[in-house]
């Protein structure tokens, strides 16, 4: 299994606020030009405060720019602060989108709208490191472990690292938590 292909931005600034479109078209412009399996992380540390616009205008556009894009990108914000978490939590969850946070202690959480059963799964598979389907509980359906899966992929949470034959035919494809 291949790691993500990591790159760190520093955010200088200890306040972010108000629209912010040449921040946000630098930040774009990083993103799209990384290569596939990529994950962009926002390192948040010293931001002290950051209102809703500016985590509107750059957490959110980085967000839909990775459910649009056609190989794997990925976006965590690491060590936000509990004010910056909430407004970007505000602004992800308006567009009924979920970024990964990485706490100062590594722990990764999910900000953002997440339905229990698929917030339970992303736990899961935080708490494991890998997870396939054939790692949820039982009294589930084979589609419905495929689809929780596939729905955390593709909200940028989880990403695929291998495949495995099953036997009898089929794949059973692995995830890792993105964090």
């Amino acid at each position: 299994m291949t790691p993500l292909h990591e790159e760190h931005v520093a955010l200088p600034e200890t306040i972010l606020g108000g629209r912010d479109a040449t921040t946000r078209e630098e930040l774009l412009s990083r993103f799209r030009a990384m290569p596939a399996n990529s994950l962009l992380v926002l390192d948040l540390e010293t931001v002290q405060f950051m209102d809703y616009s500016w985590a509107d205008e750059i957490i959110a556009s980085l967000l839909k720019a990775s459910r649009k894009a056609k190989a794997p990108r990925f976006v965590v914000v690491r060590q936000p602060s509990i004010s910056v978490s909430e407004s970007i939590e505000a602004a992800v969850s308006l567009h009924g989108l979920t970024c990964v946070k990485v706490d100062s202690e590594g722990k990764a959480s999910v900000l953002g709208n997440l339905s229990p059963s698929l917030r339970q799964t992303y736990d899961m598979a935080v708490a494991r490191g890998q997870i396939s389907a054939q790692d949820l509980p039982d009294a589930l359906s084979p589609s419905t472990k495929s689809n929780r899966l596939k729905e955390l992929e593709r909200r940028g949470l989880l990403y695929r690292v291998g495949e495995e034959v099953i036997d009898g035919g089929g794949r059973r494809f692995i995830y890792e938590p993105v964090r």
